[in-house]
């Protein structure tokens, strides 16, 4: 791939609609009275893998779409294989009513970062953001913050700390 796009839906979790049976499974109390979510929100145990899964569905049948969560990813080899992806993608959000938020979008970059990796013609690279992070994090002085350094130094960017790391 060489050109790419990045599309965020705006409040993901909140623009699915719950069926009636899934509205009384969020029922809470107040000193105003009983209510319940009409849209999945945040917090929902299953949310995360409802969304993920609806997303897969609504763009699964698209070659060079990828979906994440609330990200949509869309590549081409070409700027028109690109544009016309990007395209059907974008007419799939109108079909569905799936909303963008616009400050969040890219469109026709030679690289984007996509779920923690920089894409681009050459290859995938780690994000830089994230290797600074690990870079200026202070030594661990004991097992939680050893903990914390190991979540962050994941096996694409040190390959070979799962070798170092692996328990006897």
């Amino acid at each position: 791939a060489t050109v790419f796009a990045k599309l965020d839906a705006n409040y993901g979790y909140w623009q699915v609609a719950l069926d009636d049976e899934s509205q009384l499974l969020t029922t809470f109390n107040t000193e105003f009275g009983r209510y319940c979510y009409r849209r999945m929100s945040f917090g929902i145990k299953s949310a995360q893998e409802v969304f993920q899964k609806r997303m897969s569905q609504l763009f699964g049948d698209f070659e060079g779409v990828e979906t994440e969560v609330d990200d949509i990813l869309v590549w081409g080899t070409t700027t028109e294989e690109h544009d016309q992806r990007l395209k059907n993608s974008l007419q799939r959000c109108e079909e569905i009513n799936l909303t963008l938020n616009q400050s969040k979008c890219e469109f026709g970059t030679t690289e984007v970062v996509y779920i923690g990796h920089k894409l681009t013609a050459q290859g995938v690279k780690p994000d830089e953001s994230k290797v600074d992070a690990i870079n200026k994090m202070p030594s661990p002085t004991c097992k939680k913050d050893a903990e914390r350094l190991l979540g962050m130094v994941n096996c694409e960017i040190y390959p070979q700390h799962v070798y170092y790391h692996r328990p006897d």
